[in-house]
Protein backbone atom coordinates (compact mmCIF):
# COMPACT_ATOMS: atom_id res chain seq x y z
CA UNK A 1 0.00 0.00 0.00
CA UNK A 2 2.81 2.36 0.94
CA UNK A 3 4.64 1.51 -2.29
CA UNK A 4 1.53 2.30 -4.29
CA UNK A 5 1.25 5.68 -2.62
CA UNK A 6 4.88 6.41 -3.31
CA UNK A 7 4.51 5.34 -6.94
CA UNK A 8 1.46 7.54 -7.34
CA UNK A 9 3.20 10.51 -5.69
CA UNK A 10 6.25 10.00 -7.86
CA UNK A 11 4.26 9.71 -11.05
CA UNK A 12 2.37 12.87 -10.27
CA UNK A 13 5.53 14.77 -9.18
CA UNK A 14 4.20 15.35 -5.64
CA UNK A 15 7.23 14.21 -3.64
CA UNK A 16 9.23 17.36 -4.41
CA UNK A 17 6.62 19.83 -3.14
CA UNK A 18 5.94 17.62 -0.09
CA UNK A 19 9.63 17.58 0.75
CA UNK A 20 9.82 21.36 0.32
CA UNK A 21 6.73 21.84 2.44
CA UNK A 22 8.13 19.58 5.14
CA UNK A 23 11.45 21.43 5.09
CA UNK A 24 9.65 24.76 5.29
CA UNK A 25 7.56 23.51 8.18
CA UNK A 26 10.63 22.37 10.10
CA UNK A 27 12.34 25.68 9.36
CA UNK A 28 9.29 27.56 10.62
CA UNK A 29 9.19 25.45 13.78
CA UNK A 30 12.91 26.04 14.27
CA UNK A 31 12.39 29.81 14.00
CA UNK A 32 9.48 29.69 16.46
CA UNK A 33 11.51 27.59 18.90
CA UNK A 34 14.47 29.94 18.54
CA UNK A 35 12.23 32.96 19.23
CA UNK A 36 10.77 31.25 22.29
CA UNK A 37 14.26 30.48 23.63
CA UNK A 38 15.45 34.02 22.91
CA UNK A 39 12.38 35.40 24.66
CA UNK A 40 13.04 33.20 27.68
CA UNK A 41 16.68 34.33 27.81
CA UNK A 42 15.65 37.96 27.41
CA UNK A 43 13.11 37.62 30.22
CA UNK A 44 15.70 35.97 32.45
CA UNK A 45 18.18 38.74 31.64
CA UNK A 46 15.58 41.44 32.35
CA UNK A 47 14.67 39.80 35.68
CA UNK A 48 18.35 39.56 36.62
CA UNK A 49 18.91 43.22 35.78
CA UNK A 50 15.79 44.19 37.68
CA UNK A 51 17.02 42.26 40.74
CA UNK A 52 20.36 44.05 40.52
CA UNK A 53 18.55 47.38 40.18
CA UNK A 54 16.40 46.59 43.22
CA UNK A 55 19.44 45.65 45.29
CA UNK A 56 21.29 48.78 44.20
CA UNK A 57 18.21 50.90 44.96
CA UNK A 58 17.86 49.29 48.39
CA UNK A 59 21.54 49.94 49.13
CA UNK A 60 21.25 53.54 47.95
CA UNK A 61 18.09 54.04 49.98
CA UNK A 62 19.80 52.57 53.04
CA UNK A 63 22.84 54.78 52.44
CA UNK A 64 20.63 57.87 52.02
CA UNK A 65 18.74 57.10 55.24
CA UNK A 66 21.99 56.58 57.14
CA UNK A 67 23.44 59.79 55.70
CA UNK A 68 20.32 61.73 56.67
CA UNK A 69 20.37 60.35 60.23
CA UNK A 70 24.05 61.26 60.58
CA UNK A 71 23.34 64.78 59.35
CA UNK A 72 20.50 65.13 61.87
CA UNK A 73 22.73 63.68 64.60
CA UNK A 74 25.28 66.39 63.81
CA UNK A 75 22.55 69.05 63.87
CA UNK A 76 21.31 67.84 67.27
CA UNK A 77 24.89 67.65 68.56
CA UNK A 78 25.56 71.28 67.59
CA UNK A 79 22.31 72.45 69.24
CA UNK A 80 23.24 70.56 72.42
CA UNK A 81 26.74 72.03 72.44
CA UNK A 82 25.29 75.53 72.14
CA UNK A 83 22.85 74.80 74.96
CA UNK A 84 25.75 73.43 77.00
CA UNK A 85 27.82 76.59 76.42
CA UNK A 86 24.84 78.80 77.31
CA UNK A 87 24.21 76.86 80.53
CA UNK A 88 27.89 77.20 81.44
CA UNK A 89 27.69 80.98 81.05
CA UNK A 90 24.59 81.00 83.27
CA UNK A 91 26.32 78.86 85.86
CA UNK A 92 29.38 81.13 85.90
CA UNK A 93 27.12 84.16 86.35
CA UNK A 94 25.54 82.64 89.47
CA UNK A 95 28.94 81.62 90.82
CA UNK A 96 30.15 85.22 90.52
CA UNK A 97 27.41 86.52 92.85
CA UNK A 98 29.19 87.63 95.99
CA UNK A 99 29.86 90.71 98.05
CA UNK A 100 27.43 92.75 100.10
CA UNK A 101 24.44 95.02 99.51
CA UNK A 102 24.49 96.90 96.20
CA UNK A 103 27.48 95.06 94.77
CA UNK A 104 25.85 91.74 95.43
CA UNK A 105 22.49 92.98 94.17
CA UNK A 106 24.03 94.18 90.90
CA UNK A 107 25.71 90.84 90.28
CA UNK A 108 22.51 89.08 91.23
CA UNK A 109 20.51 91.06 88.69
CA UNK A 110 23.17 90.36 86.04
CA UNK A 111 23.04 86.65 86.85
CA UNK A 112 19.26 86.71 86.67
CA UNK A 113 19.39 88.47 83.30
CA UNK A 114 21.80 85.81 82.02
CA UNK A 115 19.49 83.17 83.45
CA UNK A 116 16.59 84.67 81.47
CA UNK A 117 18.60 84.62 78.26
CA UNK A 118 19.82 81.08 78.83
CA UNK A 119 16.32 79.73 79.50
CA UNK A 120 14.84 81.45 76.44
CA UNK A 121 17.55 80.32 74.04
CA UNK A 122 17.79 76.80 75.39
CA UNK A 123 14.03 76.34 75.34
CA UNK A 124 14.07 76.94 71.58
CA UNK A 125 16.99 74.54 71.23
CA UNK A 126 15.18 71.93 73.30
CA UNK A 127 12.07 72.16 71.09
CA UNK A 128 14.21 71.70 67.98
CA UNK A 129 16.22 68.82 69.43
CA UNK A 130 13.14 67.00 70.70
CA UNK A 131 11.40 67.44 67.35
CA UNK A 132 14.39 66.04 65.44
CA UNK A 133 14.81 63.21 67.93
CA UNK A 134 11.14 62.24 67.68
CA UNK A 135 11.54 61.77 63.91
CA UNK A 136 15.07 60.38 63.60
CA UNK A 137 16.14 59.13 67.05
CA UNK A 138 13.16 57.92 69.10
CA UNK A 139 15.63 55.98 71.26
CA UNK A 140 16.70 59.32 72.83
CA UNK A 141 13.17 60.41 73.69
CA UNK A 142 13.36 59.19 77.30
CA UNK A 143 16.75 60.81 77.89
CA UNK A 144 15.51 64.17 76.60
CA UNK A 145 12.62 64.25 79.08
CA UNK A 146 15.16 65.13 81.76
CA UNK A 147 15.93 68.36 79.89
CA UNK A 148 12.31 69.48 80.23
CA UNK A 149 12.38 68.72 83.96
CA UNK A 150 15.60 70.68 84.50
CA UNK A 151 14.24 73.58 82.48
CA UNK A 152 11.16 73.73 84.73
CA UNK A 153 13.41 73.76 87.80
CA UNK A 154 15.39 76.63 86.27
CA UNK A 155 12.12 78.53 85.87
CA UNK A 156 11.30 77.93 89.55
CA UNK A 157 14.69 79.19 90.74
CA UNK A 158 14.38 82.23 88.48
CA UNK A 159 10.95 83.02 89.93
CA UNK A 160 12.19 82.72 93.53
CA UNK A 161 15.15 85.04 92.96
CA UNK A 162 13.02 87.45 90.94
CA UNK A 163 10.45 87.70 93.72
CA UNK A 164 13.14 88.37 96.31
CA UNK A 165 14.62 91.19 94.21
CA UNK A 166 11.20 92.75 93.54
CA UNK A 167 10.41 92.70 97.26
CA UNK A 168 13.84 94.18 98.04
CA UNK A 169 14.53 91.24 100.31
CA UNK A 170 17.87 89.54 100.54
CA UNK A 171 18.50 86.51 98.46
CA UNK A 172 20.55 84.17 100.58
CA UNK A 173 23.34 81.99 99.32
CA UNK A 174 21.18 78.90 99.65
CA UNK A 175 19.04 80.13 96.75
CA UNK A 176 22.10 81.16 94.77
CA UNK A 177 23.75 77.80 95.42
CA UNK A 178 20.53 76.08 94.34
CA UNK A 179 20.60 77.96 91.04
CA UNK A 180 24.31 77.25 90.60
CA UNK A 181 24.05 73.53 91.31
CA UNK A 182 20.97 73.26 89.11
CA UNK A 183 22.88 74.72 86.19
CA UNK A 184 25.84 72.48 86.95
CA UNK A 185 23.43 69.55 86.73
CA UNK A 186 22.07 70.91 83.44
CA UNK A 187 25.60 71.31 82.05
CA UNK A 188 26.53 67.75 83.02
CA UNK A 189 23.28 66.43 81.59
CA UNK A 190 23.75 68.23 78.26
CA UNK A 191 27.33 67.00 78.11
CA UNK A 192 26.19 63.39 78.61
CA UNK A 193 23.58 63.71 75.85
CA UNK A 194 26.24 65.19 73.55
CA UNK A 195 28.40 62.14 74.21
CA UNK A 196 25.49 59.79 73.49
CA UNK A 197 24.78 61.49 70.17
CA UNK A 198 28.47 61.54 69.23
CA UNK A 199 28.89 57.83 70.06
CA UNK A 200 25.81 57.00 68.03
CA UNK A 201 27.08 58.99 65.05
CA UNK A 202 30.41 57.12 65.17
CA UNK A 203 28.85 53.66 65.45
CA UNK A 204 25.90 54.22 63.07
Amino acid sequence: MNLEILDWANSHHVLGPIAQLTAALFAFLAVILSQIMQGARAKKDINARFDIFERDSAKKSQFDRRKERLEKAEEIFLELKQAYASAEVGRNAWQSVEGENEERRGKLEAALSEHYRMIGENRQRRFKVQMLAAVYFPEFKQSLLRWTDLEQQCDSVKAAVETAIDLSTSVNFVEIDAATFLLIELVLYLDSICQEIAEYAISA
